[in-house]
């Protein structure tokens, strides 16, 4: 390990969630040419002074800029049926990690709007004044006021009171409330993963440069999320759906996720500071990048998205990049391929109806022009077919939708088995750029249960 790399990690293990000062800081900043040591705060060595910045708020780094994969097709689409059933594999073989929840902006505008003492809040209706609609004016005495009406002044008074002190006792209930509505008004929020995979004779469109100015030529593709200030993650890891599928898969005991059945405003304290996750380190320690991938890993990357909802500007996100070899068995053609995060709990801060940690942050169903695949979930056989079809009949989960599908062969596949899928009418012409996640969503995709000739199982087997 190189001099520098000790000292960085010396300083963030030491200096993890501590707003830096002092002497420790200006020995590093004099060694290091640029560290940042939580979020919003930098540190320029050489001869620029320590400059320092207020912490920003965490969860406004991650949910801001954000185009959701639970609508990437269907805008309508429920967040706990998606995450329930096409993101089925979360649940059975990842222990129920889920991805994190939000609130919208409309939500929270909307939310007890319909509640009966805020649509009709208390009145008062004295003799000598009239409260406004919601929150009743203060009455004012008359100069001249008699005895009697000074009474009725005194009793106007107390109903008063009692007014605004019912409003504002509906009002705290209304917001203790709120934390008992999260599990039904806050939705899922995965991040769309951006992809692209290049075509033989093709260039990227979204090009930038391959970590430490390795030849583009070695690789075939890029897949790519927004991501905010380093520091505030832990852990950044990337894993792939056909993985879970191998004979035997399990999690490891550092790998499991920590399971919050209430789901928290704040992540657990117990685990804080172990820098675990499951799937390939991407960020470890919150701001390393792990040796083994230097040379996919492209941090802080200057691409430019400017369609398919992303737009060009995603501050205060940037982009980071994993660069796809010719030689990787990544992706297999339709498996999903997901990015967890595991917040940094220390300290602690606000970070939306957390349910599991790490969280699945970002994601998507990676596949080719021509190619997807999917699993089968169940097989009518040609003899027990009822509408006199040749051939055996497969209902396959491809995207995680499920529909009915028929072979080219005569193979048969089994129950949980993937397969390959052509996309049928992607083959009457040859691709003249690359595949990306734009021409998959403008693409045709099965409709849950149909019966689709679009989609055709082949046999073909994937890197084997």
């Amino acid at each position: 390990m190189s001099a520098e790399r000790q000292i960085v990690e010396g300083v963030i293990n030491s200096l993890k969630g501590i707003g830096g000062t002092g002497q420790l800081l200006a020995k590093a900043s004099e060694r290091i040419l640029k560290l940042m040591i939580e979020p919003g705060d930098y540190v320029f060595g050489g001869k620029s002074p320590v400059k320092m910045t207020v912490p920003l708020a965490y969860d406004l780094w991650y949910l801001n800029n954000a185009v959701n994969l639970v609508h990437h097709i269907d805008p309508a689409t429920d967040s706990e049926v998606y995450v329930s059933e096409n993101l089925k594999f979360l649940e059975d073989k990842l222990n129920g990690l889920k991805p994190m929840k939000a609130v919208t902006k409309e939500t929270l505008i909307n939310y007890g709007k319909e509640t009966s003492e805020l649509q009709h809040p208390p009145t008062v209706d004295p003799s000598g004044w009239t409260p406004e609609e919601g929150y009743p004016d203060k009455p004012l005495p008359d100069s001249d006021m008699d005895l009697a009406r000074l009474h009725e002044y005194v009793a106007s008074l107390v109903a008063w009171a009692k007014a605004c002190k019912d409003i504002k006792a509906a009002s705290l209930t209304r917001f203790r409330d709120f934390k008992d509505s999260w599990a039904n008004e806050g939705a899922y929020f995965i991040q769309v993963m951006p992809y692209e995979l290049g075509q033989e004779g093709t260039d990227f469109d979204y090009d930038s440069n391959v970590p430490g100015g390795a030849n583009k030529d070695g690789y075939c593709g890029c897949l790519m999320f927004p991501v905010g200030q380093l520091g505030i993650m832990e852990v950044v890891s990337m894993f792939q759906e056909t993985e879970l599928e191998v004979d035997g898969f399990s999690l490891g005991e550092d790998e499991t996720p920590v399971i919050l059945d209430d789901p928290q405003m704040f992540p657990p304290m117990e685990h804080a500071g172990e820098g675990w996750s499951f799937g390939k380190y991407l960020v470890e320690r919150g701001y390393l990048v792990p040796e083994d991938v230097k040379s996919q890993v492209e941090l802080m990357s200057t691409v430019v998205i400017s369609k398919a909802d992303y737009t060009q500007d995603v501050k205060p996100k940037t982009w980071t990049k994993w660069w796809i070899r010719k030689e990787d068995t990544l992706p297999v053609p339709g498996e999903f391929i997901g990015i967890l995060i595991k917040p940094l709990s220390v300290p602690p801060h606000v970070w939306w109806f957390q349910e599991s940690t790490p969280l699945l942050y970002a994601g998507n169903w990676v596949e080719t022009e021509n190619l997807t695949s999917g699993v089968i979930t169940q097989v009518t056989l040609e003899a027990d077919r009822t509408d006199g079809g040749v051939g055996n009949e497969y209902w396959v989960k491809i995207n995680g939708i499920e529909c009915i599908a028929y072979a080219s062969d005569f193979k048969l596949y089994e129950v949980d088995e993937r397969v390959a899928v052509l996309k049928r009418w992607t083959t009457s012409e040859k691709s003249v750029r690359s595949f990306t996640w734009k021409d998959q969503r403008d693409g045709q995709h099965p409709v849950k249960n149909e019966v689709t000739q679009e989609f055709m199982i082949m046999p073909i087997t994937f890197y084997k």
